[in-house]
């Protein structure tokens, strides 16, 4: 199995764990969201460290060796872009660095692409348009205010949903963490 295919099924199964988390409450789902995010953020990691193979020339002594480029300096923003989504949907601390770090690099990366277009030069379209439907979900996530996720989740539970925003809102509040725990145990009884 090749690592586009990988990360093809691996999309795939998050776009449906995600939706499926969304319209009912998954046991599990956030083990499973987060373990799938993860491991998406890995296989762009490690495809942008990655090296492809240059061109060989005869007349150059870097002939056959390894260099870094664009693409895979796009591979590590993916990377980032993942982490920043896992912070986001799981409401972690940061989670706003993270989208912000990516929404720049990946909006320098799409000016970039468009550049190398208009200029006529060779440019991957495939990465072109990841880059666009990234950065467009990534906006997305950015302007949306920051518990709209929590209020589609537990539309049906509003007693957890609230007692969850509280304990978010005051991390360090154990009362608010014991609270939430208690209205979690009600949710699977």
């Amino acid at each position: 199995m090749t690592i586009k295919k990988l990360e093809s099924y691996l999309l795939i199964f998050m776009a449906i764990v995600l939706i499926a988390n969304f319209i009912i409450v998954l046991p599990f789902g956030a083990i499973l969201v987060t373990v799938g995010l993860m491991t998406l953020a890995m296989i762009y990691f490690l495809s942008g460290m990655v090296a492809y193979e240059t061109g060989k020339d005869p007349g150059d002594n870097n002939s056959g060796k390894k260099a870094f480029g664009f693409d895979n300096f796009v591979n590590m923003v993916f990377a980032v872009f993942m982490i920043g989504i896992l912070f986001t949907i799981q409401y972690w601390p940061n989670a706003s660095f993270f989208m912000n770090v990516a929404l720049i690099a990946l909006a320098l990366s799409l000016a970039v692409i468009i550049f190398k277009h208009a200029n006529g030069k060779p440019y991957n379209a495939a990465l072109a348009k990841r880059v666009a439907v990234y950065l467009c979900l990534g906006v997305i996530l950015a302007v949306m205010p920051r518990f709209t996720l929590l209020d589609i989740k537990y539309r049906s539970q509003p007693a957890y949903r609230d007692a969850l925003k509280n304990s978010i809102e005051h991390p360090g509040d154990t009362s608010l963490s014991n609270k939430v725990n208690r209205e979690r145990a009600k949710l699977y009884k």
